[in-house]
C-alpha cells in the first residue's frame, strides 16, 4: 500500500491502522479533534482500534457506516499549527470530515480561517486502505491514509467488463 502523508506531526506519538473495511469512527471533539477511534472487520471479527489522541472534547459523535456497501471514498479537514514554546512547536486538527460512497460525515470539531486544510481524494474503486497518523497526550496531532495501488490486470478486467457491457 501506499502511505498518504499526513501534514507533519511534530512531536507525536505515531499509530497505524491499515485496515480498509470500517464499520464505525468513534470521535471526541471541540475546537480541536480530541481524539478519534474506529471500529474494523478483521477476519470476519469486530476489531476496535486503540484510542488516538486524549480525552476530553465538550461533543462525542459516531459514525456508522452500512458496511459492506458503504465505504469511505474522502476525508478533509483543517489544522493549525501551535508554539506553546519555541522549543517544543505541535500541531493539532481542529476539524475532519469523512465522505463515503453515500454520505458526508462532519465536519467535527472547528476551524478558523488561518488553519491550514488537508485534503485527501481516494474515489470509489476501493483504494482507501487505513488510516495512519500521530496524537499527542491530548488531541489528534496529523492524520494520513493508506491507499491501495490499482494493479494492471485489476484495470484490464475493469475495461473488458465494460466493453462487454456495452455489446
Amino acid at each position: 500500500m501506499i502511505k498518504v502523508c499526513p501534514f507533519i506531526g511534530l512531536n507525536g506519538e505515531i499509530w497505524d491502522d491499515k485496515e480498509d473495511k470500517v464499520v464505525k469512527i468513534f470521535i471526541s471533539h471541540g475546537r480541536r479533534v480530541n481524539f478519534i477511534q474506529f471500529l474494523y472487520i478483521k477476519n470476519g471479527f469486530f476489531v476496535l482500534s486503540n484510542k488516538h489522541g486524549g480525552d476530553g472534547g465538550l461533543r462525542f459523535d459516531t459514525i456508522k457506516l452500512d458496511y459492506p456497501s458503504e465505504f469511505i471514498t474522502w476525508i478533509r479537514g483543517y489544522y493549525v499549527e501551535f508554539h506553546p514554546t519555541v522549543i517544543q512547536p505541535a500541531n493539532y486538527v481542529t476539524s475532519i470530515t469523512f465522505g463515503t460512497n453515500k454520505a458526508t460525515y462532519g465536519p467535527f470539531g472547528t476551524h478558523e480561517s488561518s488553519d491550514t486544510e488537508f485534503d485527501f481524494q481516494f474515489g470509489t474503486d476501493g483504494a482507501f486502505g487505513g488510516f495512519h497518523g500521530t496524537t499527542h497526550i491530548h488531541y489528534l496531532e496529523s492524520i494520513g491514509v493508506y491507499i491501495k495501488p490499482i494493479t494492471c490486470s485489476t484495470t484490464v478486467e475493469n475495461r473488458e467488463a465494460n466493453n462487454s457491457d456495452v455489446s
